[in-house]
């Protein structure tokens, strides 16, 4: 699995500059590099169901927004707050909708979205996977964002806006949410 955390910086910052200078065609080779990680990243944030239609939104965004890259952060972390915004907007619109049928939009998460956390090691993919699909968005957000894009604190906090101190203590929380719902399950499942 390709993640926005695995892209070359320097390769980035010579292609936002050729950009910059009127050079389009370092944008294609952006989209290259990234489409991938943005797409693994729509994909489990939002399901594939509107995977491709939102990887377009974020690439137009960027498209749009790149001239005005200041380069405070790395563009991996530019790119994932683009791709978390048109990911929440997309599920604040799909909240607004009256629902035709009862399926959770949970339930699109593609199989491919676990690591293997430390913590919580003795618990099967799939227990994970429904435990952290029941985190509360903000919550699975920064879970996601730590333990999948295997960021530091101070990229989730660029990326999510929000202060390194709130990122921790969402985090734990998460986790400390992700242990009980796992044990819970587990108790569930003996006789």
């Amino acid at each position: 699995m390709i993640l926005l955390a695995d892209m070359p910086t320097g390769q980035d910052t010579d292609l936002v500059s050729r950009f910059k200078r009127g050079d389009t065609a370092a944008f294609d080779e952006l989209f290259a590099l990234h489409k991938d990680g943005v797409y693994s990243l729509v994909t489990r944030t939002v399901g594939p169901a509107a995977a491709e239609d939102l990887c377009q939104e974020v690439f137009v965004h960027l498209f749009r927004s790149l001239g005005g890259f200041r380069g405070d952060s790395s563009l991996q972390t530019w790119l994932y707050r683009i791709t978390m915004n048109v990911c929440v907007d997309h599920l604040r619109r799909k909240s607004r909708q009256p629902q035709t049928s009862p399926a959770s939009e949970t339930e699109d998460l593609p199989d491919d979205s676990l690591h293997p956390y430390n913590e919580v090691g003795r618990w099967t993919e799939s227990e994970i996977r429904q435990a952290i699909r029941a985190l509360p968005q903000a919550e699975r957000t920064v879970v996601e964002m730590r333990f999948i894009q295997d960021m530091s604190y101070k990229e989730v906090s660029r990326a999510v806006g929000a202060p390194v101190g709130t990122v921790k203590a969402r985090v734990h929380r998460a986790v400390a949410k992700l242990r009980d719902q796992l044990r819970t399950m587990q108790e569930g499942d003996k006789p």
